[in-house]
C-alpha cells in the first residue's frame, strides 16, 4: 500500500493547483457607498441662513449645458425634491464641494422654464408657497449638469400675498369701505410699483391685517419687500410722496481740490453728480484724474480729464438710497499723488 502514497499525494496536489489558476477571480467592485460618495461630491448644498440645508436632485448629467428637459422629467423630480423653508424676501444660495466653472438659475412655472441668471444666489421674494428652481452647472471637465431644487416662502404676515411679485418693486394698497363711491388709486407702473386696492369694512380690515393698525378708512401703505415706507389716507399725499425728489449736496475742501456732491433721489431712481475743481499752487499735468466716492455701502469711480478752467463732473445712477448722515468721502489721485477729501452735508 505505501507505494500508491506518492502518487495519490501528487495527483491532489495537481488538482488543487489547476482549480486554482482556472477559477476565474471575482472583478473588484466598487462599494455602493463609494459611488454615492462621489456622486454626492458633485450635488450642490441648497443653503440659507438658520435653516436646515437641503440638497437639489439631479436630473441631466452629459455635455450640453443648455440641455432641453421635458416636463414630465422636470415635474416628476420637483416632486420628489425637499424645499428650503425660508423666509419672506431671504436669499439662499448652492455651495459647491468641486470647482464649478458657469452657474445659471431660473424658476420651472407652468411646464416653462425663464430666464436663467448667471448667479449661484436666490433671493426668494414675498410671496408665500413653493417655487420650482432649475439650477444649471458646468464643471472644470466642461461636463454639465442640471438639477431640480424647491424653496417654500412662509407666510409670515398678514398682507405678504397682496405683495408685488416683482422683487424689485414696490406695493401700494389700498384698503376702502365696502360701499366707496369713488376708489381712488395711482396707476401701476413697470418696473416701479404695482397696487392693489381691498375693499371691506373697518373691522374686516383690522381683523384681516391685525399688525397695519388700519384706523380709518381709506388708507394707503407704500412697502419695499414687505417693509412698510409710508403711511396716509390721503390720496393727494400718496402721490405726492410718489413722485417726490430729494436733492442732497455734500462739500468737502482740501488746499488742492473743492469737491461737491449732489444726490438727486426719488423712489424710482437715484443719480449721483459729483463736481470737483482744482485750487492748488503747484502745476497740474493734463493726465487724467482719477477719483474714488465712497458711502457706508456703495462706492464708484471715474477717470476724467479736467477741462480749461480745471474742473470736472461726473454722475452716475446707483441703486443705495443716501441720507445726510452718511460718512462719505473722495479718493483723489494726480500726478502721482493722493488725497482723500471728507465731504459733509450742506443743504
Amino acid at each position: 500500500m505505501k507505494k500508491y502514497i506518492l502518487p495519490i499525494g501528487i495527483l491532489l496536489i495537481s488538482i488543487f493547483l489547476l482549480n486554482t489558476v482556472i477559477e476565474p477571480k471575482e472583478p473588484e467592485k466598487v462599494s455602493n457607498s463609494e459611488t454615492n460618495d462621489e456622486k454626492s461630491r458633485l450635488v450642490p448644498a441648497f443653503k440659507a441662513d438658520e435653516v436646515p440645508d437641503e440638497k437639489p436632485l439631479l436630473i441631466y448629467e452629459g455635455d450640453n449645458f443648455l440641455a432641453q428637459l421635458s416636463k414630465d422629467d422636470v415635474e416628476t423630480a420637483a416632486k420628489k425634491v425637499r424645499p428650503l423653508e425660508v423666509k419672506p424676501y431671504q436669499h439662499a444660495w448652492l455651495k459647491f464641494e468641486e470647482y464649478t466653472e458657469h452657474i445659471t438659475i431660473s424658476e420651472w412655472d407652468e411646464g416653462k422654464e425663464s430666464e436663467p441668471e448667471n448667479t449661484n444666489t436666490y433671493e426668494t421674494g414675498g410671496i408665500p408657497g413653493v417655487k420650482v428652481l432649475l439650477i444649471r452647472t458646468q464643471r472644470r471637465d466642461k461636463s454639465a449638469a442640471v438639477y431640480v431644487a424647491k424653496v417654500r416662502v412662509k407666510n409670515i404676515y398678514s398682507y405678504q400675498k397682496h405683495l408685488s411679485p416683482n422683487i424689485n418693486n414696490y406695493t401700494v394698497i389700498g384698503f376702502f369701505a365696502d360701499d366707496e363711491s369713488k376708489i381712488a388709486m395711482p396707476h401701476p407702473m413697470k418696473d416701479f410699483y404695482d397696487i392693489r386696492a381691498l375693499e371691506g369694512s373697518l373691522e374686516s380690515h383690522q381683523n384681516e391685517f391685525p399688525e397695519l393698525d388700519i384706523r380709518n378708512l381709506p388708507t394707503y401703505y407704500l412697502f419695499k419687500k414687505g417693509n412698510i415706507l409710508y403711511k396716509t389716507g390721503e390720496y393727494k399725499e400718496l402721490v405726492a410722496y410718489l413722485n417726490q425728489e430729494n436733492v442732497l449736496t455734500f462739500e468737502g475742501k482740501s488746499d488742492n481740490w473743492e469737491v461737491n456732491l449732489f444726490v438727486r433721489q426719488n423712489l424710482k431712481t437715484i443719480k449721483q453728480q459729483v463736481s470737483i475743481r482744482y485750487i492748488g499752487k503747484s502745476a497740474l499735468n493734463q493726465s487724467p484724474v482719477d477719483l474714488e466716492v465712497s458711502g457706508p455701502s456703495w462706492n464708484w469711480g471715474s477717470s476724467i480729464d479736467l477741462d480749461k478752467d480745471k474742473k470736472l463732473t461726473s454722475e452716475v445712477d446707483v441703486d443705495i438710497e443716501v441720507s445726510p448722515e452718511d460718512s462719505i468721502t473722495c479718493i483723489l489721485k494726480w500726478n502721482g499723488k493722493e488725497e482723500q477729501i471728507e465731504l459733509f452735508y450742506a443743504n
